[in-house]
């Protein structure tokens, strides 16, 4: 009896023993830094490394847009655990592709713009009317953040260069007009007459509306402009001219600017080019640019070099405007 008694006190002690050592490893490897990171890790594992630069591919403007944020592991507390460095990053393109996602649905209803038109003012300069070839096209690379839509001309009496894009924060477009003569005047705009496609005799729906623009700069110029881009259909829009001097009560009409579009009509009711819409902007591609041995349409030389810069975002963003219209 006596030596089972001793026997039963050894097992029961080494039990004790053994079950000491196992409470306080679990207890170390709680406590272990790498393996709580380790742990987490694993939860997370089919989200990118948000604290690596993104590459381009990355940053599509559409993708994060529309698909919004990315939560990791389910619940937005998760987020709480990426370094700071790497959630200001994220949150630094996701704010850029927005702001340049919005300026550019803003401006492009008036793509309507694109293309080469025929000007004449109503005003005559000696005996003659003042004739004029606008051109308008995309310029999405001179400031990134603001797509626009820019207009040159070589004979304008007015506007040697315009550029329209838009103002997230104020909801309102901005309009630059530049000449050798005039200097440099920047504007202000919002419609005075609503967007509205209306059917035209061709039974094809035309774009009309009225944009005004009021000169907000230089400030201290005693002869203020006022501009209203009159859209009147696909083909023809006016670009009404006044001014006025001083603390005078309101604008004075100096001339109407009347512009024919040469060549092929910007159709509304042609919503499908098919295999010629442009990549970029949604509209009729008129010439082709190339990536990865396959072969895509842009309406004008602006979108052109927008692709050729970034040719898996505007891919990406026109597959996503597909799956949406269906």
């Amino acid at each position: 009896m006596r030596i089972s008694f001793l026997t039963l006190c050894c097992a029961f002690g080494l039990m004790s023993a053994i079950g000491c050592s196992s409470e306080s490893t679990e207890t170390a490897t709680s406590d272990d830094p790498s393996q709580t990171t380790e742990t987490s890790a694993d939860s997370t594992v089919s989200v990118p490394d948000q604290t690596e630069p993104m590459q381009d591919s990355q940053t599509s403007g559409s993708e994060i847009v529309r698909r919004g944020p990315v939560v990791l592991g389910g619940a937005s507390e998760s987020n709480q655990s990426l370094p700071a460095s790497g959630a200001d990053r994220s949150a630094s393109v996701t704010t850029q592709d927005v702001s340049r996602e919005t300026v550019f649905d803003a401006v492009k209803p008036l793509q309507i713009l694109m293309g080469t038109w025929e000007g004449k003012t109503q005003k005559q300069f000696g005996q003659f009317s003042a004739v004029d070839e606008p051109e308008w096209v995309w310029d999405f690379l001179t400031n990134k953040k603001q797509p626009a839509l820019v207009m040159t001309s070589d004979k304008s009496p007015y506007f040697e260069k315009l550029r329209l894009t838009y103002d997230p924060s104020e909801q309102q477009y901005l309009m630059m007009a530049a000449h050798k003569d005039y200097g440099t005047r920047e504007f202000v705009g919002k419609f005075s007459q609503d967007i509205e496609d209306v059917p035209g005799d061709d039974k094809k729906l035309h774009r009309t509306y009225k944009l005004e623009f009021t000169q907000v700069s230089p400030v201290d110029d005693d002869e203020k402009w006022q501009i209203v881009i009159n859209q009147k259909d696909n083909n023809r829009y006016l670009m009404e001219m006044s001014k006025k001097r001083g603390t005078a009560p309101r604008f004075t009409r100096f001339d109407t600017v009347a512009s024919q579009r040469q060549g092929t009509s910007f159709a509304l009711s042609d919503s499908d080019y098919g295999d010629k819409t442009c990549i970029v902007s949604g509209g009729l591609g008129t010439s082709t640019v190339s990536f990865a041995g396959k072969t895509y349409y842009v309406c004008c030389s602006g979108c052109s070099a927008a692709f050729n810069e970034e040719p898996e975002r505007w891919i990406a963003k026109a597959l996503e405007d597909s799956k949406m219209q269906k």
